[in-house]
């Protein structure tokens, strides 16, 4: 059992300590005890007509029910996934595009598609649905297991990040650039992340033939994923971030980087392999 002064690995304050944190984005959030759906919905509509200059109106705000909160919190358990999942709510909530009905449907899309804040163009209002399936059909299944219904137990949804990457990510949490760096890993398309695990399966490999040793070759130089900014995923023997970023001024909320000065041109994070000794 860990000592009382940590939480596994990572070390928490004793009482009447302080510990400084330095944070370099903020994002806000709105938790309310009951679901208004209005207030989601049409967040920036109703925050624009109540003030003078609409231009200056900083609707950035992610807002949502407790009972949503906590759905999202169970299906997105890590920092990096909660993190960038919520720059991309903000997003939609500054633009106000799409329109959002439903918390599940923003869920269920950006865990499928990595959706986020949609161009506006005006005379137009373009509405994000349909998106729910999958998680309401996770939660009846559960809760018809729960009742003793003999059922196929329906598969967590789940973002497709590799476990190894996330876990990585957590231990670096107070790394410089961690905010950027989980923003550009989060937005990977999930497709891309399935040849993950072939990719380092090549290292379990011996290499017989040329063909072989560049192959592993390729793996310990990084593996890109993503474009723009391009994530590369190296093997080693200890968790290390590192992140190049540009000035950004002027963010656009499309982008998901809402509330950060700077955004990510190039993301290499490195994952501890089995058997590697830290």
């Amino acid at each position: 059992m860990p000592p009382p002064n940590r939480v596994g690995h990572q070390k928490i304050p004793r009482k009447g300590s302080r510990r400084r944190l330095k944070p370099t984005v903020v994002r806000r959030l709105i938790v309310n005890l009951d679901r208004v759906d209005p207030f989601v919905t049409y967040a920036r509509s109703l925050v624009t007509a109540a003030a003078a200059d609409s231009h200056e109106v900083e609707a950035d705000a992610w807002i949502i029910s407790l009972a949503d909160l906590l759905t999202a919190t169970h299906l997105l358990p890590t920092p990096t996934e909660l993190w960038a999942y919520h720059g991309k709510r903000a997003a939609q909530t500054a633009t106000g595009s799409p329109v959002v009905f439903m918390e599940t449907d923003a869920l269920g899309a950006w865990i499928k598609t990595r959706e986020g804040a949609w161009p506006t163009h005006e005379g137009h209002v373009f509405q994000l649905a349909f998106s729910s399936q999958e998680i309401n059909d996770y939660y009846n299944n559960r809760d018809f297991v729960a009742r003793g219904a003999e059922l196929d137990v329906a598969l967590q949804p789940a973002s497709g990040i590799p476990d190894e990457v996330l876990r990585t990510m957590t231990a670096l949490i107070d790394s410089d650039g961690w905010t950027e760096a989980a923003d550009a890993i989060a937005n990977v398309a999930p497709r891309q992340w399935r040849r993950f695990h072939r990719d380092m399966r090549r290292l379990a490999v011996e290499p017989r033939n040329r063909n072989q040793r560049r192959s592993r070759q390729a793996v310990e130089r990084g593996i890109k994923y993503g474009v723009e900014p391009v994530v590369t995923i190296k093997p080693g023997t200890a968790p290390r971030l590192q992140v190049t970023t540009a000035a950004d001024p002027s963010p656009n909320a499309a982008t998901g980087v809402l509330g950060n000065s700077r955004s990510a041109t190039a993301v290499t994070l490195t994952v501890p392999q089995p058997g590697s000794v830290s």
